[in-house]
């Protein structure tokens, strides 16, 4: 079972990532991704696990990451005064390298956006 970071299987980029360490396992990944790698559709298997990715385990690295990214208790984002919606939370700079966090989360949402 491969336990590094990035492969190609099929002609297909392959994130291997730590379940116990979603956004900072992924983070160091996406960081070393080549553009046209990031717009690709990306297969998601996880360390120390076993699993063929045809779908499922991207969707579900994707949910996870989104509950992650937003939940509260990291503190970059926070729920808006009308609880309709989420927005950066102002407190979110001292969280070290938060302008990173907030990049991946970009990506992240963009990603989704056009390919799930």
């Amino acid at each position: 079972m491969k336990e590094s970071g990035l492969e190609y299987v099929d002609d297909r980029r392959v994130i291997w990532v730590e379940r116990k360490n979603l956004i900072h396992s992924s983070m160091h990944l996406f960081k070393d991704l080549e553009k046209y790698d990031i717009l690709k559709n990306l297969n998601c298997r996880y360390k120390g696990e076993q699993g063929i990715d045809a779908g499922g385990l991207r969707r579900e690295y994707y949910s996870l990451m989104g509950k992650e990214l937003f939940a509260p208790d990291l503190g970059l984002f926070k729920v808006s005064a009308n609880k309709r919606s989420i927005q950066p939370n102002p407190i979110s700079s001292i969280i070290p390298n938060y302008l990173l966090y907030f990049e991946f989360a970009g990506l992240i949402l963009a990603k989704v956006s056009l390919y799930l």
